[in-house]
């Protein structure tokens, strides 16, 4: 048996004739996009932070294996990854989606 190969331009297709709504990549990706900064700000009331967002103790602690053998991840080389992640989400410099982001997808930020 051969398992079909989606692409996301099937999957595109596939939730267009389900919904009977116009969808293409870029309303998939901006969905994407969205449902990730309203998880985001849900953790951010959850009082999730910047803290919070790290790797699982052996990546962080001890040698990796493979073609990374004796490598591991510091404390500074995440803090640069979540600084260029943040920056991709265009959220702050602790996590948080910033208000264009969120006016960009539809949502509002409640100021506490």
């Amino acid at each position: 048996m051969q398992v079909p190969r989606h692409t996301a331009g099937s999957y595109a297709w596939i939730i267009h004739s389900y919904y009977r709504h116009p969808h293409n990549l870029g309303t998939i990706a901006s969905a994407g996009e969205r449902i990730c900064d309203i998880k985001r700000m849900f953790n951010v009331k959850c009082i999730i932070t910047r803290r919070d967002d790290t790797l699982p103790y052996r990546i962080m602690h001890k040698r990796l294996r493979g073609e990374t053998l004796g490598n591991f991840i510091s404390p500074e080389d995440l803090s640069v990854m979540l600084n260029e992640y943040y920056a991709a989400r265009v959220w702050d410099e602790n996590g948080v989606p910033r208000d264009e982001t969120l006016e960009g997808h539809g949502l509002f930020c409640e100021k506490d």
